[in-house]
């Protein structure tokens, strides 16, 4: 092949290049280089509940129909000023019948074969919105003969609330956070990877401050109010047990404008190697709040036509050829 692209995923994108590295230890910066250093994912969780001064701003924080898709706003505060978080509303679970929703609370009457013990709530919800039960049941129908359609989280809008607070935000890149090779093998005879991954407390405290900030600035702008843990300790304490990552895969080949501080340069083409390419969330130098498939797919499309326009180099100086 005279270009390769890995398009593996990041972890198996960097156990590649880590069995590589295993074998040459002079690739990709080496062992102290950035390979499968900097794994970054997403904090996601909820850990408070929002309550609208005006109920009818609910219903524009739910999904809507935008072109093809389904879309949803959320809400941010300046990430120039706070760390980089997205908000959204959910309604709260549905054994809790504050959601006052009949197609809820019909849901958990029929999972709970009626053994709750708030039954009342629930009945009384069915028969003052009995207008969400056909909506569950239709619900329920769509999910058991069309396992194969997307359907988002819904957020069904019953009076001011309360809504539960998500939030999904950005992870600070650390150098401790990696992806090394084990010395236990899977069944192919491949080394599996180590993973050390934490959060660390300035990622935390920066959404616990979020929080803070966003409940000062609704409240004070008379458009909502937010129930959140009574101390700043409490809440860092949810945060930390809630948030888990894993399926994101951010960071350990990441992308710089130096090969020392780096794995792929700003066309995605691996440091010291004239023909190998990354295309993965792999290569973000940061992890950004937003679910990284759009992006990735975008950098995708740029390599593609980076690959189309160029040739490879003949000159040695250009690095090693992968072989």
């Amino acid at each position: 092949a005279k270009q390769v692209v890995l398009a593996a995923g990041g972890l198996q994108t960097a156990r590649l290049l880590l069995t590589c590295q295993a074998q040459d230890a002079t690739l990709f910066g080496g062992p102290n280089g950035a390979l499968g250093r900097y794994y970054m994912g997403h904090l996601t969780g909820s850990v408070a509940e929002i309550h609208f001064r005006d109920a009818a701003h609910v219903g524009a924080f739910g999904y809507a129909p935008l072109g093809s898709t389904m879309a949803r706003r959320r809400i941010m505060l300046d990430p120039h000023h706070w760390a980089n978080t997205a908000f959204w509303l959910e309604s709260v679970a549905l054994n809790d019948p504050r959601h006052q929703s009949g197609e809820l609370s019909f849901k958990h009457l029929l999972a709970s074969r009626g053994r709750t013990a708030d039954l009342l709530p629930h009945i009384r919800n069915v028969l003052t919105n009995p207008a969400g039960v056909p909506a569950g049941i239709k619900a329920a129908l769509e999910r058991r003969f069309l396992p194969h359609a997307r359907y988002p989280n819904r957020l069904i809008a019953r009076g001011p609330g309360p809504y539960r607070l998500a939030f999904h935000a950005e992870q600070r890149p650390l150098a401790s956070n990696r992806v090394s090779l084990a010395n236990e093998q899977d069944r192919f005879g491949c080394p599996k990877l180590k993973i050390d991954f934490h959060y660390d407390d300035e990622t935390i405290w920066a959404l616990v401050r979020d929080h803070r900030k966003l409940a000062e600035q609704l409240s004070g702008n008379g458009l909502a109010d937010l129930t959140l843990p009574g101390s700043d300790d409490d809440m860092a304490e949810q945060i930390a047990r809630q948030s888990r990552d894993g399926y994101h895969q951010i960071g350990v080949c990441r992308m710089t404008d130096d090969p020392s501080t780096g794995i792929v340069d700003p066309d995605c083409k691996v440091w010291g190697i004239r023909n190998l390419y990354v295309a993965s969330a792999a290569v973000f130098p940061v992890g950004g709040q937003a679910n990284p498939t759009l992006s990735v797919v975008a950098l995708a499309l740029r390599l593609a036509e980076h690959l189309r326009k160029s040739h490879i180099p003949s000159s040695p100086k250009e690095g090693t050829q992968l072989q």
